[in-house]
């Protein structure tokens, strides 16, 4: 939490704050002298974005993960692209990056090169991924291609990708995935 919180803000303060004790009481549950009980350690999770999993956990090797759960909702896939985009506009902001692709599919910003593939990946993501309720009984069709929703979100996400150094692997299956997307909805 130490790392967490504003260098003008003390330890102490903050988890009085958090957790609405004096500054006495807090002292005590940062020493260990009172233990924290669970509502006070869930808050001070939620509020410094820790994963109670991380602070429980004997193992050293554990990976926790976060992130989005679908909620099937039609702002799903819009919500995704501005996640995407932030997540490389952070990686772009270090002064040393790079980023390693290794996947099954082509890196999905490869398909906002040409609208028609963007099209088609933006309809199967949502039905078949997403499973968005507005594509449920839809098929697709190059005649109702309307990407505009999109394009200055995609432009964005190209750009700030290509300021990127990145490794990608690619294999076969990444151009067979996307050729038997087509060929299932086809």
């Amino acid at each position: 939490m130490k790392n967490s919180i504003p260098s003008y803000s003390s330890l102490v303060d903050e988890v009085a704050e958090v957790l609405n004790v004096s500054i006495d009481s807090a002292y005590r549950r940062i020493r260990g002298e009172k233990l924290l009980d669970f509502e006070e350690i869930y808050l001070l999770c939620k509020k410094y974005n820790v994963s109670i999993d991380k602070l429980i956990s004997s193992q050293s090797n554990t990976i926790v993960f976060q992130g989005k759960q679908n909620n099937f909702g039609e702002e799903n896939f819009h919500s995704w692209m501005v996640d995407v985009l932030a997540q490389l506009e952070m990686v772009n902001s270090f002064k040393e990056k790079h980023i390693y692709f290794l996947l099954k599919d082509m890196p999905p910003w490869y398909h906002y090169y040409h609208s028609e593939l963007a099209s088609f990946k933006f309809f199967f993501w949502q039905k078949s991924i997403l499973f968005n309720e507005n594509f449920k009984n839809q098929q697709f069709s190059l005649d109702r291609i309307d990407n505009t929703e999109y394009s200055d979100l995609t432009q964005r996400i190209l750009k700030t990708y290509n300021k990127i150094p990145t490794t990608e692997i690619w294999n076969l299956e990444g151009i067979n995935t996307t050729l038997r997307q087509i060929d299932l909805y086809h």
